[in-house]
């Protein structure tokens, strides 16, 4: 049983109208028995090879390649109808000679009508929409890999910044090391200067020599080191600044610019090519195959064609499904990154905190207000040194002198505390990263 019977059973009518014409007792010039045979069995043999051409049109020609388009897929498919008109209409050529009558005309509307249908299969859009859809998804893998390269690219770019920031963040480190080790030099050398002195002064009062001047010049030149090294320890964070505020604006301005550009590319890629365009696609290829399959012949010719396109839709689906898996696998594997709002992983990355969280862990590990908390309780010591044979007038002056002096330095130390930290955590680390974080989380992106 034929898949596509309106036809035939249309032409086997027409030719029995045309055989009951040509064997009429009162046809005067017949067409030969033995052709009229030939006729029979030529039109049985077609309607076998037609069902085989549409079977065969489903199977291998609604089925695109990998490097199939639009214009190569539709030329195959038009190419290949083309060579079954011209095969249909030549189907009679060995015995048309010898037809006479209503079997000559049958074999010449035969000719004409069979070729206008393959020719009418040959221009439904369908070839057309299936090598589009076959190209879209070969985008889609096209743009996968390029995606891929353009976030190991950037990985790249974050790094040349990595290293620039983990210059700026070993300088700072260094740099609080120092003056630290500096500091704790210096209170040595400070307890050591004016125990030196009020010994010193001992001796002289011992001597009758006057020698508080002694002690008040090393206390005042001690102590004035020790406020530069402190105002070098809280000028500290200003010292890189200028070159951290540049560093941070180019940081911006990748995100900005060379994270955001792809995702805006991205999404105008996704604009031109998503799961909901080709499925529209297909839809529309659908409905013109149906308008044109209502302009391929006869009422008969025009039911088959639309069993034909019935037929189609298998194929259609399973290149429309192909699409969808590929186009799934590419929103899931960019989906947050190039692809809807960034999301926490991607934003991580870019923002780098885990970079700031080390910095933020060395910075800490320097344990740096427990040290200089314990420099202000040795500075705090200098000021409780005995000093023997003075007279208690002079004892009193030196400790005075020395508290005078020392409790400013000693409170100024105390003073860089943890909240001296948390600003300056505040400003190299909280603000930029939440900075950056904003930007990111303000880049848009395709969703569907």
């Amino acid at each position: 049983m034929s898949d596509y019977p309106e036809r035939p059973a249309e032409l086997d009518r027409r030719y029995a109208d045309a055989l009951a014409s040509e064997t009429a007792p009162t046809n005067p010039d017949p067409t030969p028995q033995a052709t009229l045979d030939q006729i029979r069995q030529l039109l049985t043999s077609y309607y076998a090879a037609r069902d085989k051409t549409l079977a065969d049109a489903l199977a291998n020609n609604l089925r695109p390649g990998d490097d199939a388009t639009a214009d190569s897929f539709a030329a195959a498919w038009r190419d290949y109808f083309r060579g079954k008109s011209d095969d249909a209409a030549k189907t009679f050529d060995g015995v048309a000679s010898s037809a006479k009558g209503a079997m000559s005309k049958f074999i010449a509307d035969f000719a004409i009508v069979e070729k206008m249908f393959y020719l009418g299969l040959g221009d439904f859009p369908m070839a057309r929409a299936l090598g589009q859809t076959r190209t879209d998804q070969r985008s889609l893998a096209d743009r996968s890999a390029k995606l891929d390269e353009l976030w190991r690219t950037t990985i790249d770019y974050w790094q040349r910044f990595d290293g620039q920031l983990a210059s700026l963040r070993n300088d700072i480190l260094t740099m609080f090391q120092n003056i630290v080790g500096t500091m704790t030099s210096w209170q040595n050398e400070l307890e050591d200067n004016v125990r030196s002195d009020l010994s010193a002064l001992s001796g002289y009062a011992r001597s009758g020599a006057p020698g508080l001047g002694r002690v008040t010049n090393t206390i005042v030149r001690e102590v004035q080191r020790g406020m530069d090294l402190v105002a070098q320890l809280r000028a500290t964070p200003d010292q890189f600044m200028s070159r951290a505020l540049d560093l941070y604006a180019q940081r911006g301005d990748a995100i900005e610019g060379f994270f955001d550009d792809h995702r805006q590319e991205t999404k105008t890629f996704l604009d031109g090519n998503n799961n909901v365009l080709v499925q529209k696609r297909l839809d529309q290829a659908t409905k013109d195959c149906g308008d044109a399959a209502s302009k391929v012949g006869t009422d008969a010719m025009v039911k088959d064609a639309k069993t034909f396109i019935d037929k189609m839709n298998d194929s259609v689906r399973a290149v429309g499904d192909q699409y969808n898996a590929a186009f799934d696998a590419f929103f899931g594997k960019f989906d947050g990154k190039y692809i809807g709002n960034v999301n926490d992983a991607t934003r991580l990355i870019l923002a780098e905190d885990g970079f700031f969280d080390q910095f933020w862990a060395e910075l800490m590990n320097q344990n740096m207000p427990d040290k200089l908390r314990s420099l202000a309780d040795k500075i705090r010591s200098n000021e409780t040194i005995s000093i023997d044979d003075v007279t208690d007038d002079m004892r009193t002056q030196v400790k005075s002198y020395l508290q005078a002096q020392l409790e400013p330095l000693r409170d100024s130390i105390a003073a860089i505390d943890q909240s001296f930290l948390d600003r300056f955590k505040l400003v190299y680390i909280s603000v930029p990263l939440s900075q950056w974080s904003d930007a990111v989380k303000k880049i848009t992106g395709w969703s569907k």
